[in-house]
């Protein structure tokens, strides 16, 4: 057949107008927009086609040519064939397999030249003797109306097209191939030309894009007058160096290397596996693969860095490598070719990329051209937008070549090249100036031709941190060969440098190295030597040894300011201290052995003037010589009575305990008053110090057994066999036999004292003695008691506040007694604390190991009730709170219990009163504390369950639990002005909250009042509590809170003529502050109110404590939500209404009912108790829609409305019809107030307003919906505001339509936010997103608008359409915050109905100001 009869056949074949078709038809238009969403992709796949039509590969030209109105592309490669004409007007080549089968052809997949369609529907193409077209708007599916409702597969329907019937724009060459795009329809206001003029001029900025392109080398582009073109240039056939022009200009240049690779077996079977719209069948039959890598020349002709490269499949991809040059490879890519698929292929392409890599740069290190380059094109870890599983295989593969491939020129020879791991940059140029100090380091030093050493791995850098390392063999090393001078001041100037000047790196890298020279030519380290500065150090000893710096090195230019930088100075008082410092850590044994050496010291510290005394510190262990001849440390040793100590110690224990031999220091020049202060200095004593510290384990030097001198102790030790005593362990508890003298307060005080001051060192000293006695006593059961213990308690010695003496066992702990009321604590026996100027407490933990109770002894509690008894029963309440407290931290025994309940004491029962334990009850109800009875035990606010079970068990209180009793209630009606009461007193309540902000309180309140709604209060004839244990306990007057009841006796009720009788109140208000859970404050307030007799008298209380009296108004309209249902009048139905009750739709009762299965809907019965139910179903009459007509925008249809108010204090939704009773305090919600109209209760949201759906004005401003619709226009508002008062109906409009504009905004951006794929179309009726959700599946989602041009009348504002499933939206605007009336109209009443689910409101609240905010109610 020839050329047009092939056409026609393929016409008859794809144009039919089935439902096959159709579909073939969308899925056609749904591929091309969601893989082609850019316009300028149509370029890159022309020019593929092109590519792929070259001919026994020769160079192909290409040429892009526009006008007004058609862009015209030609090529020069292979005109169209049979195949070709089959492969285009099929869908993704499903028959022919040229492409797919052909390694040389890039294009596989079918769809890439559908991608001409995102800019034309008009296509011709014309090669020989093939004219065909591809047109949209062909005249025969065009007029043909019975298909008018169906669609045909355009993109793939050829028409045969005359050569008279091209349209004549451009000159056409025959011996080129032609496509034709028409690029302006003006039937559907289409015009692509800037589109295209885009992409051609981002294809002349991206000039790469031919790089990679295996047979075009020029492309042309022709628009109007000008003419662009791109060409690549080889500069020589056998070269790889390539020119790339732009408009005949150098605009770069590139060195292009290739390599293949044999595919393993392993990958080529893994290939087999991937789907063919993947992997192509050409790629699953090949056996090696190609890979080229692109490096740009710079401007001298060496290779530089490429900083933004794209990976390319012979066209650019947009995934930037993160390489320092381009990479183009058969990758297999994503439908718009712009991402990397995720599989074994590609991963194998990154794996031959690093070795590639690593394989050019070990020959680009043997060229001389290219060989200081290496580092510079070196990149071992990618950071482009490659996915981590590319970038973990290419990093795991380069680490592997890296250790294997040598490529980095060394600094003794540039051609023996080093790898990777062992290459150095010598950063300091140490080596060129030392070449023969270390040839081991010098052999891997890198050449320092090589640009970007800095690559190298940290560790393999010689920086100053490794010169310090191996500074003192360097320096052992010059030292020897006479070059000592010359690499010191190589030190110093590195050290000078920039980078460590400023930085104490340099200066600890040098710490503790040898590798100073003194003057006696020895190497040592920086701690041990000075500057030279006086004759000064010839008197001191010489055991001393200072070392001065050597005078060759004060020579070297800045080597005075390096020594100082690093810590070398003059020698100075400072630096001798020093020097004796570490001279007795390294000679203690020698000093301990010869007292001559310690007076050596000691005198020459006397010669020294030291200001900070902190730099005595490490000189307090010095051995000083004492009376006795021994040797102590300086800091265990006491100044002598000749000394002038402030506490003269020698002359009360008279007995050497470590006084200095003050006389053996002396000489003609040291006076005792410069002896006495530098023994200070070394921390000699000079009055008493317990130093109850560590146990310690002395050395055979000293041999202190001090505590032998202690012989109860040592016999409790020994003759008891608690502790194997052994003399060298001793205890620092210096003279503390002398407990006689605690009687003497002076004493007293001194000795607490330093109790207080030292006393975490005794605790954790008692600690390791108690741990110590364990151990020796090989038993845990027991472990001896420390001395300081034993002293204390084996006698009277400590005066308690009483002023009586006491061992320390019978004193209490004050953490014990502090919970008792304060005039008990006089009961029991405390320490005395005050000691005149001061007061001394010890610690709890140190009272506890010193042997002071810690619980209260069953006497003692037995004692505190007896005296609680016959007390004043005012203060009853907090004395057995506290009383309870300090029971509660003694932890009793069962013993100590029993001795309790034999005492036969009486505590405090519910109504105040003392009853015996036998009589009392307790039930562990929290609802049921205030209840006030005399056979129930009193509880407590401070007190938890869990701690008034523990004082049950003590007591032997029988505890009443939920199925012992149960509450009776005798004849029960509700009452609800004791809640109006609560609700005002929670209300002042409310303002006090220490909460700064007003939302916070109101916050707070609804908490409150939401609890309290779901409260009854009922009064009883009779209430009782009833015990199954056929006993009977009736109630005289109290209130039980129990399940949500709150039951009271009907004769101690109040009425509002008798408010000044508040004793019930106070029983009520103490049962509703254990329910809410107040807080200590709020419940002190709520007591307070409750006794005050007025709300005038409340009010004036607050006024003094100065609370905003103004806020309680403010609760009222933005917290209470009208929760007073008694304040609110009861509606009145007319009699004209109720007639027209029986004409109402049978079906608007369902409709009203329905609502109470809303998932939120809880407690229906409870809410109707509050109104008075009248008949279900309800309409409304026209007279009164009327005169409400100048509050409403709806369509004449829709006046007929039902209004609806929320309830006073209404929890939950529910729907009745209630009778309203117009009051004069309360305001109308209608036109006419002497009507009697009929309200239904309203749906529960937030807040309500009035809305319209009629535009207010054309010019309205734009709203932001980013912004949160918040308008930020001053003027604006103003005329907002002005519109308000002068016409509440204008306003109105305008309200609803900017909420029905912000809604249908809102609705596009959360789609569009949801489902990043889907496009967005505009068209005049709706807005049009397509894409695939989430799951990969087709969603189309339409947003319809009734109301845009003008009022539709509809019963909803916005319709949604969800791949054909539709939602109807309603939308309700207010400016306001709190509660409004919201009106909806009979048809909308009815669409809820019918839609059910699919009827949603869209509450728009605090409208056009700011923070606008929304709640969807669905139906």
């Amino acid at each position: 057949m020839n050329e047009k009869e092939h056409i026609d056949r393929l016409f008859d074949e794809r144009g039919k107008n089935d439902k096959n078709s159709t579909t073939l038809a969308n899925t056609l238009d749904k591929d091309i927009q969601t893989v082609f969403n850019s316009p300028e992709k149509f370029a890159l796949e022309l020019l593929q086609n092109a590519d792929d039509a070259a001919i026994d590969n020769q160079p192909i030209h290409v040429t892009f040519q526009i006008n007004q109105r058609y862009l015209a592309f030609s090529h020069t490669g292979r005109h169209f064939d049979y195949q070709d004409v089959e492969a285009i007007c099929d869908n993704a080549q499903q028959q022919f397999t040229r492409k797919k089968t052909d390694l040389s052809k890039t294009g596989f997949k079918g769809i890439g030249f559908k991608s001409v369609f995102v800019i034309s529907h008009r296509v011709y193409i014309i090669s020989r003797n093939y004219c065909f077209r591809f047109d949209r708007d062909y005249a025969k599916w065009r007029n043909n109306d019975s298909d008018r409702f169906r669609r045909y597969p355009w993109q793939i329907t050829p028409i045969w097209t005359q050569q008279n019937q091209l349209p004549k724009v451009f000159e056409l060459n025959k011996s080129h191939v032609t496509f034709l795009f028409q690029l302006v329809d003006e039937t559907r206001s289409v015009n692509n030309v800037e589109k295209v003029y885009n992409a051609l001029k981002i294809l002349m900025q991206t000039p790469n894009t031919i790089l990679f392109l295996r047979n075009i080398q020029e492309i042309t582009i022709r628009q109007h007058n000008r003419i662009d073109s791109i060409q690549l240039r080889k500069l020589f056939d056998t070269s790889n160096q390539y020119e790339l022009y732009v408009n005949d200009t150098l605009k770069s240049k590139w060195l292009i290397r290739s390599d293949e690779q044999q595919i393993p077996n392993e990958i080529h079977q893994k290939l087999q596996r991937l789907p063919d719209q993947e992997c192509p069948t050409k790629l699953k039959q090949a056996t090696s693969v190609n890979l080229k890598f692109a490096f740009l020349f710079g401007e001298e002709g060496t290779l530089k860095a490429h900083h933004k490269a794209v990976l390319f499949c012979y066209l650019p991809t947009q995934m930037y490598s993160g390489l320092p040059f381009l990479v183009n490879g058969d990758f297999l890519l994503s439908a718009d070719r712009t991402q990397l698929l995720t599989n074994i292929w590609n991963e194998y392409m990154f794996r031959c990329i690093a070795k590639f890599h690593i394989a050019l740069l070990h020959e680009f290190a043997l060229n001389e051209y290219y060989c200081d380059h290496v580092l510079l094109l070196l990149t071992r870890r990618l950071k482009g937008t490659i996915s981590q599983q590319f970038t973990d295989v290419y990093s795991s593969t380069i680490d592997i070549e890296l250790a294997k491939i040598a490529f980095i020129p060394s600094h003794i020879n540039q051609w023996q090249l080093l790898k990777w791991g062992e290459a150095i940059s010598d950063d300091l140029g140490f080596f060129e100036a030392f070449p023969s100090i270390d040839l081991t380091k010098r052999k891997m030093i890198t050449s320092s031709t090589v640009q970007n050493q800095s690559k190298l791995p940290t560790s393999n850098h010689f920086t100053f941190i490794t010169l310090a390392e191996n500074i003192e063999k360097y320096a052992q090393t010059t030292l020897q060969i006479s070059r000592y001078q010359k690499f010191l001041k190589f030190v110093i100037d590195a050290y000078l440098s920039h980078r460590y000047l400023y930085s104490d790196d340099g200066i600890q890298a040098l710490k503790n190295k040898s590798y100073l020279l003194t003057d006696n030519n020895k190497l040592v380290d920086s701690s041990i030597i000075y500057l030279p500065a006086s004759n000064k150090v010839i008197e001191y000893p010489s055991f001393l040894n200072f070392n001065l710096v050597h005078p060759t090195i004060l020579e070297i230019p800045n080597a005075l300011t390096w020594l100082k930088k690093i810590g070398i100075d003059k020698v100075s008082d400072e630096s001798i201290l020093e020097t004796i410092r570490k001279w007795l850590r390294s000679q203690q044994i020698q000093l301990l052995r010869n007292p001559k050496l310690s007076v050596e010291i000691v005198r020459l510290l006397c010669h020294l003037t030291i200001v900070n005394e902190w730099k005595w510190y490490y000189l307090y262990e010095l051995p000083l010589l004492t009376k006795s001849g021994t040797l102590k440390a300086a800091k265990d040793c006491y100044l002598p009575s000749d000394l002038d100590p402030r506490f003269d110690l020698e002359k009360i224990i008279q007995k050497d305990v470590g006084f200095v031999d003050y006389k053996s220091y002396l000489d003609a020049s040291i006076h005792t008053s410069k002896l006495k202060s530098t023994l200070l200095l070394l921390h000699v004593k000079e009055e008493i110090k317990f130093i109850c510290g560590k146990f310690t384990q002395l050395d055979e030097y000293c041999t202190r057994n001090d505590i032998y001198q202690f012989q109860e102790y040592r016999n409790y030790l020994t003759e008891q066999k608690l502790v194997q005593f052994h003399k060298f362990y001793h205890y620092h508890i210096a003279y503390l036999p002398y407990m006689a003298c605690l009687e003497i307060k002076n004493y007293a005080k001194f000795f607490f004292q330093q109790l207080v001051q030292h006393q975490e060192e005794i605790i954790e000293g008692i600690k390791h003695f108690k741990i110590y006695s364990k151990s020796n006593k090989n038993s845990y059961e027991y472990s001896a008691i420390h001395y300081l213990q034993f002293v204390l308690n084996k006698a009277a010695c400590v005066r308690a506040t009483n002023g009586n003496l006491y061992p320390m066992k019978d004193l209490y702990n004050p953490s014990l007694v502090k919970h008792l009321d304060q005039e008990l604590k006089h009961y029991l026996p405390q320490m005395q604390t005050n000691y005149g100027d001061i007061t001394i407490n010890l610690s709890e933990e140190l009272m506890k190991w010193l042997g002071a109770r810690s619980k209260l002894t069953a006497q003692d509690a037995i004692k505190l009730l007896k005296d609680i008894a016959a007390g004043s029963p005012q203060k009853l309440f907090d004395q057995f709170q506290s009383f309870y407290k300090m029971m509660i931290m003694s932890a009793w025994n069962d013993s100590q219990c029993e001795e309790l309940r034999q005492s036969n004491t009486k505590i405090l029962a519910s109504d105040g009163s003392l009853q015996s334990i036998d009589a009392l009850y307790f039930i562990p109800d929290k609802q049921l504390c205030s209840v006030r009875h005399p056979n129930l035990l009193k509880s407590f606010p401070a007190l938890t369950k869990e701690d008034m079970l523990i004082i049950c068990r003590y007591f032997g209180v029988k505890e009443l639990k939920a199925n012992d009793y149960e509450i009776v209630y005798d004849k029960s009606e509700d009452n609800s002005i004791i809640k109006t009461e609560i609700k005002n007193l929670l209300k002042m309540v409310a303002i006090t909250e220490i909460n700064p902000s007003h939302r916070g309180r109101c916050q707070l309140l609804r908490e409150w009042l939401k609890k309290i709604n779901k409260l009854d209060i009922l009064a009883v004839e009779s209430l009782a509590l009833l015990v199954k244990s056929n006993s009977k306990i009736s109630f005289k007057v109290e209130a039980i809170l129990s399940r949500n009841k709150l039951a009271l006796s009907s004769n101690q009720l109040f009425y509002e003529n008798h408010l000044d009788d508040n004793n019930n109140l106070h029983d009520i208000a103490q049962a509703i502050a254990a329910y809410l859970e107040l807080s200590e404050a709020n419940h002190y307030v709520l007591n307070t109110l409750v006794i005050t007799n007025s709300n005038k008298s409340r009010i004036r209380w607050l006024t003094n404590q100065n609370y905003n009296i103004a806020a309680l108004d403010m609760m009222d309209e933005n917290c209470l939500l009208g929760d007073d249902t008694e304040n609110q009048a009861d509606t009145i139905l007319s009699e004209k209404a109720t007639q027209n009750l029986s004409s109402t739709p049978s079906n608007l009762h369902s409709v009203l009912t329905s609502a109470s299965l809303d998932d939120e809907i809880t407690d229906v019965k409870s809410e109707s108790k509050r109104l008075k139910k009248v008949k279900k179903s309800t309409t409304i009459q026209s007279e009164a829609s009327k005169r409400n007509s100048s509050k409403s925008s709806s369509s004449s249809e829709d006046e007929k409305c039902l209004e609806y108010c929320q309830p006073a204090d209404a929890i939950k939704a529910t729907f009745y019809a209630i009778e309203y009773t117009q009051d004069e305090n309360f305001p109308s919600l209608f036109a006419n107030s002497s009507d009697k109209e009929q309200c239904i209760q309203a749906i529960n949201l937030t807040n309500f307003s009035e809305t319209s759906k009629s535009a207010w004005s054309s010019n309205r401003p734009t709203v932001n919906f980013f912004e949160a619709s918040r308008l930020e226009n001053t003027a604006y508002e103003n005329e907002i505001k002005k519109n308000k008062i002068k016409s509440n109906n204008n306003y109105n409009r305008w309200t609803g339509r900017w909420g029905e504009e912000f809604a249908y905004k809102y609705f596009q951006d959360y789609y569009r936010k949801k489902f990043r794929s889907l496009e967005k179309t505009n068209n005049r009726e709706a807005i049009v997103m397509k894409g695939v959700d989430h799951r990969g599946k087709d969603l189309s989602v339409k947003i319809i608008w009734f109301n845009k041009d003008q009022e539709s009348n509809f019963p909803a504002d916005i319709n949604i359409i969800k791949n054909d499933r539709s939602k109807y939206i309603e939308v309700k605007t207010t400016y306001k915050k709190k509660n409004l009336f919201c009106k909806i109209s009979q048809k909308e009443w009815l669409s809820m109905h019918q839609y059910g689910k699919n009827y949603r409101l869209f509450c728009i609240y605090n409208a056009v100001y700011w923070k606008s905010f929304v709640i969807v109610k669905e139906n």
